[in-house]
C-alpha cells in the first residue's frame, strides 16, 4: 500500500493497518431514502443529507442510486439521528421514507448475546493489537528472551496437509 504523501514506510503501514482495524470495528451504515424522483443526483442527496440532516459530505461514503431508491454509506453514530430528521423530509416534491440497517447505536438494539459477542470480539481484536506492539517495542533477542517469539528459524522440512495446506517443520 503506498500513501499520498511520502512518510516512512514502517509509520505508513501502521497507519494502513489502524484504519483498516477501525473499519473492522466500525461497519459502515447502510442509509435507505426511498420515494425519490428519478431525477435525483448525487450532489442534489448530499445537499439534502447537509440542510435536513446536518451531516458534512465527507463523512458519506458510498451513495448507489436505483429507480426511485437510494442507498448511503453514513458513520454508524449519525445511524439514529439522520433517520430522525430525514424520514417525512420533502426533496422536490416527495416525501422521503428513511431508514438505516446495521447494528443500532442505541441500548435495545440486539440482544444480550449480541452484544456480549460484540464485546468479545472487540476484547480480542485489541489484545492482538496490543500483543503486535508489544512485539514491535522489543528487540529479536529480547523477545525470544521473554518468551513472546521465536528468532532465527529455519525450515528442514514441508510437507501438503489436508485442504492443501503446507506442513513446516522449523528448527534453529
Amino acid at each position: 500500500m503506498t500513501c499520498a504523501r511520502p512518510c516512512r514506510r514502517r509509520i505508513c503501514a501502521d497507519r494502513h493497518i489502524a484504519v483498516q482495524a477501525w473499519g473492522l470495528y466500525n461497519p459502515p451504515i447502510m442509509l435507505h431514502l426511498e420515494r425519490l424522483s428519478r431525477q435525483i443526483t448525487k450532489s442534489d442527496l448530499l445537499k439534502f443529507l447537509h440542510a435536513a440532516g446536518g451531516l458534512e459530505s465527507r463523512r458519506v461514503g458510498r451513495i448507489d442510486l436505483r429507480a426511485g431508491a437510494a442507498l448511503i454509506e453514513v458513520p454508524d453514530d449519525w445511524q439514529a439521528r439522520l433517520v430522525k430528521a430525514l424520514d417525512g423530509q420533502t426533496l422536490g416534491n416527495h416525501r422521503v421514507r428513511a431508514w438505516a440497517d446495521g447494528p443500532a447505536n442505541d441500548e435495545d438494539g440486539g440482544g444480550h448475546f449480541e452484544r456480549l459477542a460484540r464485546l468479545l470480539d472487540l476484547e480480542s481484536r485489541a489484545q492482538a493489537q496490543e500483543t503486535t506492539e508489544r512485539g514491535r517495542r522489543l528487540s529479536a533477542a529480547d523477545a525470544e528472551r521473554t518468551g513472546t517469539s521465536l528468532v532465527d528459524l529455519v525450515i528442514i522440512d514441508d510437507q501438503t496437509g489436508l485442504g492443501g495446506r503446507y506442513l513446516l517443520q522449523l528448527a534453529k
